[in-house]
């Protein structure tokens, strides 16, 4: 069971009791005077009107009435010099019969709440409510003794030249301002702080701070006429949406700030917290942080009875920390428990010990760390970072209940699970899901000089992993392409392109005599060392995707069901026997198979979280899957340019490596997987440059990809699946057309590749069905063309807007049709003679190993 008690401080019947505390005091300061002949006045509220508005200020007693008379399209409005409430008063503020709001301006310095302020509706006896903004640009300080109790309330510190047109406009003058401040557009920039170390009691808060909040006290928003929660909504960066606020829904806590959010204890208000509920469904907070997130305070957005949980979701612009000791709660006694959602937009997320009581958690940012133990009675839990996610040493996450466990995903680019940390979804009645997925891919399609390089990587050292299924991925894709049908496009690659190839040029003859020294030694040097044939300059295109498991228990039961698994046709996303296919390879399609979009979690909160599996992992009979995959793509196929020099370099690393410890699947097949790709595709078609066309296409590749379980234990009760998959598509086309006039035509096309292949399996194997062990490099496609014409029309006249020259280049070139003709060429010779040479060098050496028994390739 789990009791909620619920304040409804300041109260009229708490305020009648104020005034007669302060009725005894004033008796007891009488009969003190009688003896000692001085005369003590009780403290008051300092509230003062401006006179700008027609605002009545009536003070006696300890408490204070304000009431105003003016009334603008159904707005009222007070304007005041100054507004603070001493400890010990009370301050009525009376929202009048005929409005549906009250703007209440201060102008005079920050506002200091001490006492107790109550938002009325109607008169000074009526009840607390009504729609009141407090607004003070100087900002608002509410001490440890401090209450505000209201119906709907916003606090609002904005810069001062809104204060100054709300006020014009609140005195007949004509403007956006009050409007703006209902819609939560105000001009905050230049605002002051707002500090809530008391309590505040709304059935709805909106806080907006143009610089700093800092709550270490209690916040209490409850809407007992309210039902059903309201779904929390955030836009494409994470950021809430308003959800409940904009559209005048109760229940709803929502606090923003131009700077930092600081909800941590002080030592007047040791106890911060924030609760927020709709009937007996749980309420709706959001808190945005324009700079630094400091959460170390409790939430309550339970449900009771067969109320729903609500949800909680925080933004910052900059890092965020959740601290040891923190209880976030959404959790419900007969209904469904809510949501929670932390996003640091521009920086790190820290997470110490924590207990969430939520459906479904997630957590961004550009990097994710978790320091403590982390509960989440039951629920599912996310971490997504852009870079770096890390589980500390002796961190954990347990996601364990009696009834069974929900899921843990851990997304970015880097993942590392540190010595005697431990992810724990395990159960004997129903287990989560556990799922690492490191990625770094290319977005969209662009050239670039400065290519890609991507690596993705999950490092598991002396750590604990339990579930029903298990998951460790690691994706790293890296592309460049040249060539569009939009020629604005094609015209921005080039010129991208220009910028680095006069650094490549200038260096062009020695590239050349190192092509020479290829071909002179018969190719002994080159596959040692083929990064050499290229200029420094040149740029690698480089994708890394690598699973390290050293020393770790891995475990998986079989006992997790997907909730929501949308499963494809497999050829469709490129996939034949569950890994390649020559149809959808480089036809825009994702290639291995990688199903993006396979499984849907976490689709009930503001934010959905995608598992990639390839689509050769099969949910119904295997329950552990390690795997690494990586892509390097490029296509130079320029379609308006006839480009005279195109040079690529890219390599390829995938590596699934497990060292020591144990890899225990009791509820299912394994599945060890390494895979790499390579999709290159250059054509070059050069134009005439005065009397000759040279061409010049150079490519390098490396690949290593492999598969090694070396000491430790393997076990599994079904079958156990061990592969090393290779698959390589190059298409490459250089040629150079001198043109009816020309006298040179000289293409060279090098293509040079070393690749290695292998899976090695070692250590203790159990296997309770079939042990698979393969290893294969696979060509879906290989073609190599060298051209060069003299005496025929250049067919690419017409399509031909731009050169890149270059006199390195020339000369370059005349050194190698120097070496074809066996002697210098005459520079004298009539126009009629020509010289036309075409170059053609591929190389690929490609190995492939398989091995049982714990025999590999030492690639470190």
């Amino acid at each position: 069971m789990v009791d909620r008690i619920r304040q409804t401080n300041g109260t009229r019947a708490g305020g009648i009791g104020l005034l007669l505390l302060a009725g005894r005091m004033v008796s007891r300061t009488i009969a003190i005077a009688a003896s000692v002949s001085v005369a003590v006045v009780p403290a008051m509220a300092q509230v003062v009107a401006d006179g700008a508005t027609a605002t009545s200020v009536v003070s006696g007693g300890g408490v204070t009435n304000v009431t105003t008379a003016t009334v603008t399209n159904g707005t009222g409005y007070n304007t005041f010099s100054q507004f603070d409430v001493a400890a010990g008063t009370t301050v009525n503020v009376v929202e009048p019969t005929d409005a549906s709001a009250l703007v209440n301006i201060i102008r005079g310095g920050q506002s200091n709440i001490s006492g107790t302020v109550n938002a009325l509706k109607g008169s000074a006896a009526g009840p607390v409510g009504g729609n009141v903004f407090f607004v003070n640009a100087d900002g608002f300080m509410i001490s440890a003794s401090g209450v505000i109790n209201a119906g709907n309330l916003t606090l609002s510190a904005p810069n001062r030249d809104f204060v100054d047109s709300l006020a014009a406009e609140a005195t007949g003058g004509i403007g956006g301002s009050t409007a703006a401040l209902f819609a939560g557009t105000e001009n905050l920039v230049g605002g002051g702080d707002i500090t809530v170390e008391g309590a505040i009691n709304a059935s709805r808060l909106d806080m907006r701070a143009g610089a700093r909040m800092m709550i270490s006290g209690q916040i209490t928003v409850d809407a007992p006429d309210a039902t059903g929660r309201i779904q929390p909504a955030v836009n494409a960066e994470g950021r809430p949406s308003a959800g409940g606020v904009s559209i005048g829904s109760d229940g709803v806590v929502r606090l923003f700030a131009k700077g930092d959010v600081d909800l941590s204890p002080t030592v007047a208000a040791p106890a911060p917290k924030i609760t927020a509920s709709r009937g007996d469904s749980g309420g709706l907070v959001e808190v945005i942080a324009e700079g630094v997130l400091t959460i170390d305070a409790d939430f309550d957005v339970s449900g009771m009875n067969a109320g729903q949980g609500g949800a909680v979701t925080l933004f910052a612009e900059g890092n965020a920390a959740i601290s040891d000791a923190t209880v976030i709660d959404a959790s419900s006694v007969a209904g469904d428990a809510g949501f929670f959602a932390l996003t640091a937009k521009a920086g790190d997320v820290t997470v110490g010990q924590v207990a969430f009581k939520t459906a479904e958690t997630v957590i961004e940012g550009e990097g994710v760390t978790v320091t403590g133990a982390v509960t989440t009675d039951g629920g599912s839990i996310a971490l997504v970072a852009d870079d770096a996610a890390r589980i500390a040493a002796g961190a954990s996450i347990d996601t364990r209940v009696r009834t069974g466990a929900g899921d843990i995903v851990i997304v970015g680019e880097t993942i590392s699970v540190e010595a005697g940390a431990k992810l724990q979804a395990q159960n004997s009645a129903a287990s989560g899901l556990v799922a690492l997925t490191a990625r770094a891919v290319t977005e969209g399609v662009a050239w670039n000089f400065i290519p890609e390089e991507n690596v993705a990587s999950v490092t598991i050292d002396s750590a604990t992993i339990q579930g029903g299924t298990v998951i460790v991925t690691a994706l790293a894709t890296a592309s460049n392409t040249l060539g569009s049908d939009d020629a604005a496009t094609e015209a921005a690659q080039v010129e991208s392109m220009e910028d680095g190839v006069a650094a490549f040029e200038a260096e062009f003859a020695n590239t050349i005599d190192r092509i020479e020294g290829l071909i002179t030694d018969g190719f002994e040097r080159g596959l040692q060392t083929v990064s050499d044939l290229l200029p420094v300059q040149v740029q690698i295109l480089r994708a890394d995707a690598r699973v390290t498991i050293t020393n770790s228990v891995v475990n998986a039961d079989g006992r997790w069901t997907p909730a929501a698994v949308t499963t494809a046709d497999a050829t469709v996303d490129g996939s034949v026997d569950g890994v390649f296919s020559s149809t959808a390879l480089g036809a825009g399609t994702t290639p291995m198979g990688l199903r993006i979009d396979g499984y849907a979690l976490f689709s009930g909160g503001a934010l959905g979280v995608k598992v990639s599996l390839p689509a050769v992992f099969d949910t119904a009979s295997e329950t552990m899957l390690v795997a690494s995959h990586a892509l390097t793509q490029f296509a130079i196929a320029p379609k308006a340019y006839g480009l005279g020099v195109a040079v690529a370099n890219a390599n390829t690393t995938s590596r699934t490596t497990i060292t020591g410890g144990s890899l225990v699947n009791t509820g299912g097949g394994t599945r060890l997987l390494s895979t790499a790709y390579e999709d290159h595709a250059l054509t070059l078609n050069a134009s005439k440059i005065a009397n000759g066309s040279n061409a010049v296409g150079v490519v390098v590749r490396s690949l290593e990809n492999q598969l090694r379980v070396s000491g430790g234990t393997v076990s599994t009760t079904g079958n156990l699946m061990s592969e090393a998959l290779t698959g390589k598509r190059h298409s490459l086309s250089v040629g150079a057309n001198g043109g009816t006039n020309g006298v040179e035509a000289v293409a060279i096309n090098v293509s040079v590749g070393q690749g290695l292949t292998e899976a090695a399996l070692g250590g203790t194997i159990t296997v309770g069905g079939d042990l698979g062990l393969r290893a294969e490099t696979l060509y879906f496609d290989k073609s190599f063309a060298t051209t060069a014409a003299l005496g025929a029309a250049n067919v690419l006249t017409t399509l031909r807007n731009k050169v890149i020259a270059g006199a390195a280049r020339s000369r370059g070139l005349t050194a190698i049709a120097d070496k074809v003709q066996g002697k210098p060429a005459d520079p004298n010779r009539k126009p009629h003679f020509g010289i036309g040479a075409a170059i053609g060098v591929e190389v690929d050496n490609d190995n492939t190993f398989a091995s049982l028994g714990g025999s590999y390739r030492n690639l470190d």
